[in-house]
């Protein structure tokens, strides 16, 4: 309840600012045989690495897109279309629950805030992902919000039971759990890797099953 309290303490705080803030009132000043890298991908999150194809970095997470020839050996176990198949996917694989996960990642994203200040780096990522007008739909966010609001609104929302997890929320729970999470795009034949930002890698890597465009099974 207390942590509860508090984030809703900063969403208020955040949003009542916004009406005589700007913008910039809110900045704080492996591959296997069948896994091959390819340079056709488009990456526009992050900075790339010259040094590692495909690699690119951003505060909360490194991620790597590469082509592969064939998914890995594993059952494909099927999970509810809810909106929560991401996190019942990994919490299939950790052997916890799906709020357990949704919460780890969240609280994680959350752990970037100083002092009601969200970091210039995590605005453009929360940005990039809301630039889709069914995204901003599905997380309650409206056109006529400025920046601050529409920042306000996502961190709520991404806490919420049935919004599905984004690129930035994949990376946050890999970082949160130090685990790789590689997620096969059946449609694209293309596997994204997300790393965690810092420390070492524990345990197997967390693979997964994207398909239909929306939906996570855990492999």
């Amino acid at each position: 309840m207390e942590k509860n309290a508090n984030l809703i303490f900063f969403i208020l705080n955040l949003m009542s600012e916004s009406s005589f803030m700007s913008e910039k009132s809110l900045i704080s000043s492996e591959s296997s045989a069948d896994v091959v890298p390819t340079h056709q991908v488009p990456l526009d999150k992050g900075t790339l690495q010259a040094d590692v194809p495909n690699m690119e970095t951003n505060i909360i997470y490194s991620r790597q897109a590469l082509l592969y020839k064939a998914l890995p050996n594993g059952r494909q176990q099927s999970t509810t279309a809810d909106g929560n198949c991401f996190y019942e996917s990994v919490g299939m694989l950790l052997e916890i629950a799906k709020e357990e996960v949704r919460e780890s990642a969240v609280d994680h994203l959350h752990s970037y805030i100083n002092n009601d200040q969200v970091p210039q780096e995590l605005i453009t990522l929360i940005s990039n992902e809301i630039d889709i007008q069914a995204t901003r739909n599905h997380h309650g966010i409206t056109n006529d919000m400025d920046l601050n609001a529409k920042v306000a609104r996502y961190l709520v929302s991404i806490g919420e039971n049935r919004v599905w997890a984004d690129d930035l929320t994949i990376g946050a729970t890999a970082s949160a759990y130090q685990r790789k999470i590689q997620v096969y795009n059946s449609a694209e034949n293309l596997c994204t890797t997300f790393y965690p930002k810092e420390g070492e890698v524990q345990g197997e890597d967390l693979k997964l099953l994207f398909t239909n465009g929306s939906h996570y099974q855990p492999l």
